[in-house]
């Protein structure tokens, strides 16, 4: 027994396999009382039993502090009779026994802290901190949650260390993590994954614009070409079938004397006056002139409700140009930075990629300002907001999460896809946090700017100057006429 104390002393234990044979007598809590048997070790004790049958039994601590676990695997006689469990070997180990694990966790889109004392973590939700809570069940074990001082997730240094949550991992400040980690080379070297619960899209964000570009025709962008065609030479068309009918009216000798005879400027008017929303003061019996009325009084209806409901959808749906949508527009266009938080996995992601296009967009536009880039993602996404010609990089999806820490409006640039992976219990506790992660905003209410009405301000500011011009010639020319006029009664 001193002998198997001392070896588990000097040996490394862990991992490794061993096979012990004892006599019949030998206890086996008594006999590893003071030894520590890793939780991967697999050492197998060999007693013989009876009618020549040696018994085969597995023992381990999960914890030096627990008690000695012991599972009777099976037997074999000399005759090669043998028998073996079916179950896997972490299979067979399946309980921690309440062991406290020291958990390294951080708040993300994914992992959200719900209680602190202290400033401590206490319990952790959201959709890995679910998957936790299902293990924690599952398995018999607690969670004492610690978070990095520095708030980040892990990258390794220039002088070898690692910071955030890797290093607390790395240095033994806690056991393990149950954060959403990246996948890179460096930190598979320092520390062990689990497998892969989720891929997410990497996207590009950009400051939303606050108004569309100036387009002085943008109020004839509701209807096409062909339609304003049509609808002007249906306008002439009614005006020249009011002006065919008035001329062949039976009434027409009592309408010349009257002086209500149309002219073709008046009978434009005429049909013009409903689009104006305008009632008609021609007092006309014959129902021809109606039937020409009420034709133009539905056509204006018709097109001036289109009208307004194009008009004012435009305007309410109208997003701002992105000044690019892709990695390779990016590259082309040249003029902007992506900023990213330096401790996090998405800068770890560029310095390290192999795909030309991420490799050259890290050596022309992150890596000459790496010295001026934030620790964290939240400080890189407003500085895209703050800083022009700045975009920056993060999670599909996130914004909802930092919604409230944002200082603009940020929007997606498309085209960076990732294929999704689930299974199970995972594809379960997903769709349950992305409930919980959308925000709910109810009826969400659009400003709109004063760029994107100042085509129809203008025409209407026109239309109205115009008019006051008309009025001012008219009555000039009426005093100037009546003034000739009398100057004639005089002579």
């Amino acid at each position: 027994m001193y002998l198997l104390v001392q070896l588990a002393r000097t040996v490394r234990l862990s991992g490794a396999k061993w096979l012990l044979f004892l006599d019949r007598d030998s206890v086996l809590e008594h006999f590893f009382a003071d030894a520590d048997i890793p939780f991967d070790c697999e050492l197998l004790v060999a007693q013989p039993g009876d009618s020549r049958h040696v018994m085969l039994s597995e023992v381990y601590r999960v914890s030096s502090s627990l008690p000695l676990q012991t599972h009777r695997l099976g037997n074999w006689t000399p005759v090669g009779a043998f028998s073996w469990p079916t179950q896997t070997f972490y299979g067979r180990r399946n309980t921690l026994q309440g062991l406290v694990l020291k958990t390294g966790t951080i708040e993300h889109l994914l992992t959200v802290i719900t209680k602190e004392e202290n400033k401590k973590p206490m319990e952790v939700g959201g959709y890995y901190g679910d998957i936790w809570s299902a293990l924690k069940n599952q398995m018999d074990f607690k969670a004492d949650y610690y978070t990095p001082k520095d708030d980040s997730f892990g990258v390794k240094l220039d002088n070898g260390s690692w910071n955030g949550v890797v290093g607390m991992v790395v240095g033994g400040g806690v056991h393990v993590s149950n954060a959403a980690f990246m996948y890179n080379a460096p930190r598979m070297r320092a520390v062990d994954y689990l497998d892969p619960m989720s891929v997410d899209r990497m996207v590009i964000y950009v400051r939303k614009a606050d108004s569309t570009d100036l387009v002085w025709m943008s109020f004839l962008a509701p209807f096409s070409l062909d339609v304003w065609v049509t609808l002007s030479a249906s306008l002439f068309l009614l005006s020249a079938a009011s002006l065919l009918l008035d001329r062949a009216s039976p009434h027409r000798r009592r309408q010349e004397e009257e002086g209500l005879l149309l002219e073709f400027p008046r009978a434009l008017f005429s049909v013009l006056k409903p689009f104006c929303w305008q009632g008609s003061t021609d007092d006309r019996v014959e129902v021809s002139w109606r039937v020409i009325q009420l034709t133009a009084n539905l056509t204006a209806l018709v097109i001036v409700v289109s009208y307004s409901a194009s008009v004012l959808s435009r305007i309410m749906t109208s997003k701002g140009k992105l000044p690019f949508n892709s990695f390779e527009e990016f590259l082309e266009l040249g003029t902007y930075t992506l900023a990213v938080g330096r401790h996090g996995g998405h800068f770890t992601h560029f310095q390290i990629s192999g795909d030309p296009v991420l490799r050259a967009v890290y050596d022309r536009h992150m890596a000459p300002y790496v010295s001026s880039f934030p620790e964290g993602d939240l400080e890189a996404l407003n500085m895209a907001c703050a800083r022009h010609n700045f975009a920056a990089v993060d999670l599909k999806n996130i914004l909802p999460y930092y919604s409230d820490k944002l200082i603009c409006s940020l929007e997606e640039v498309p085209k960076a896809v990732h294929n999704m992976h689930r299974s199970g219990i995972l594809d379960a506790i997903s769709k349950r946090n992305t409930k919980k992660l959308t925000p709910i905003t109810g009826l969400e209410f659009k400003s709109v700017s004063l760029t994107q009405v100042t085509p129809v301000l203008v025409l209407l500011t026109t239309a109205a100057v115009a008019a006051m011009l008309l009025l001012t010639l008219e009555n000039i020319i009426f005093r100037i006429n009546l003034r000739f006029n009398k100057y004639n009664r005089k002579d």
